[in-house]
């Protein structure tokens, strides 16, 4: 938070402003207050509890001011349109364009400004995509703080002329500077890339601080977006089965069902999957259900194969822990799609001919809970 708003006054300087998400469970954690802390430090702060979509653009044009935009949950997640001007806000050169006038002429306005986003649950994916998220839990009782006080926050305000004064001096180093991003990458190194620069120049601890509050944030952070949460958890299906190079989409269905923690159990209205919904989640990385075999019976669904490209490219070996499926045995009715086997064999040194299971072996993974665990060596 300390380097957001230290961004906020030198944002210009980069090329990307990264959303701070500050969000809680539940309300009464602490979000406006938090809010009302940052106002005393950032530049040229504009707070609003809801606003339009005109009246964003049309202020971020005039004044570029750090918007401070409360209880988000209420009115943000309906709206695409403000939802767009918040995401095309991230980049430098960000705009819309509107007609205006009696003549209805076409207009360009910048969406280009830092932005705080406090709200309960999380923020809409593309929106989580461009931001660094601060959660916040309700104290407890027995929890004591120092109540903040805005008619007594003098301290604060002198330290923002502080910075101020700080980044107008330091504004040539910052916007010559290419800091070092390391493990980071694409989207992630472009939201924190403004933190490193303001660190290294800083010095002192902050140069590792930033660094280390980056890499475990980004390692922790649940950055699936629900159709890469689909392909984690598919993949998790083929490796609970050793020999399964095909599966039917009824199948695929209710085997993503009894996941828990995973929202295919409830994906619509309170309902399961469906083979259809799951179609519709598959069909942008282009996998397609088809007419499959198995001996002779046919059935709609996948081949393992269909999946490969979308595992190395959206998954890779690191970015995505396999859930750990619910197998208590309810879907044996469903298990003629997987070939059988006469005999049990604990470890395969070659595939069985088909050639499907490239890219799904995983020898080690770490669930959300910090578990390491093995998997054996899956193959066709």
């Amino acid at each position: 938070m300390a380097l957001w708003a230290v961004h906020t006054h030198a944002f210009k300087c980069f090329g990307h402003t990264p959303r701070l998400a500050i969000t809680s469970p539940e309300k009464g954690c602490g979000k406006t207050t938090t809010l009302d802390v940052l106002a005393e430090l950032v530049a040229r702060p504009l707070s609003t509890s809801n606003a339009t979509v005109a009246a964003v653009f049309r202020v971020v044009e005039t004044a570029a001011p750090t918007l401070l935009i409360d209880e988000a949950d209420t009115f943000l997640k309906e709206n695409d349109e403000l939802r767009g001007i918040l995401n095309s806000g991230n980049k430098k050169g960000g705009q819309v364009v509107r007609t205006v006038g009696d003549d209805h002429e076409p207009r360009q306005f910048s969406t280009w400004a830092p932005a705080a986003i406090a709200m309960i649950g999380r923020l809409p994916e593309t929106l989580e995509d461009r931001s660094v998220a601060v959660g916040l839990r309700r104290r407890k009782p027995t929890e004591r703080v120092k109540q903040f006080r805005s008619e007594r926050a003098n301290e604060l305000r002198q330290l923002a002329r502080k910075t101020a004064r700080w980044v107008a001096d330091n504004q040539g180093a910052l916007a010559a500077g290419d800091p070092d991003t390391g493990i980071l990458s694409n989207r992630a190194a472009d939201n924190w890339r403004p933190f490193f620069a303001i660190a290294d120049l800083a010095g002192g601890d902050w140069p590792l601080t930033a660094r280390k509050i980056a890499e475990e944030y980004e390692g922790a952070k649940q950055d699936q977006s629900k159709r890469t949460m689909l392909l984690s958890d598919i993949r998790g299906v083929f490796a609970a089965k050793p020999y399964a190079t095909r599966i039917a989409s009824i199948e695929l269905a209710l085997e993503l069902g009894t996941i828990e923690g995973r929202p295919w159990a409830e994906w619509r209205n309170g309902k399961p999957i469906t083979a259809a919904g799951l179609a519709r989640m598959l069909a942008p990385f282009g996998i397609l259900s088809g007419t499959r075999r198995d001996g002779s019976e046919t059935f709609k669904g996948y081949l393992l194969a269909d999946f490969e490209e979308a595992f190395a490219s959206y998954l890779g070996d690191h970015t995505v822990t396999p859930s750990q499926l619910n197998n208590h045995g309810h879907c044996d009715a469903l298990q003629s799609v997987t070939p059988k086997s006469d005999v049990t064999v604990s470890k395969l040194q070659k595939p069985n001919g088909h050639g499907h299971c490239d890219g799904v072996t995983l020898s080690q993974g770490v669930d959300p809970d910090g578990w390491t665990f093995n998997l054996e060596d899956s193959v066709s």
